[in-house]
């Protein structure tokens, strides 16, 4: 049987390697984890920002919510503009700095 101290211990290990915010992504609702890959595969840049706003709107304590806010401040866009398209979807567009 694991001592409390070495459990606390194993513990704090386990979070201060990075594994804990693995752990926590495990954890993430099935709608959280969908939304987080569509912005994952998203196969343009347009499809990206858009499925990028969508997941920050609707999951703003999401378990990705940092990463995917991090990607609009690397990807460095500017004239973003993410609108209605019709009622049931969102389009965005804009322009990334030339590499």
């Amino acid at each position: 049987m694991i001592s409390t101290a070495r459990m606390v211990c194993l513990l704090a290990c386990f979070a201060s390697s990075g594994c804990g915010a693995k752990l926590q992504r495990i954890g993430a609702s099935s709608g959280d984890y969908g939304d987080y890959r569509a912005f994952r595969v998203a196969p343009a840049l347009s499809a990206r920002m858009k499925a990028a706003f969508l997941y920050l709107q609707c999951h703003s304590e999401g378990a990705f919510r940092e990463e995917v806010a991090d990607w609009f401040k690397t990807a460095q866009a500017r004239d973003v503009e993410i609108a209605r398209h019709n009622s049931n979807s969102w389009r965005g567009t804009g322009i990334l700095p030339e590499s």
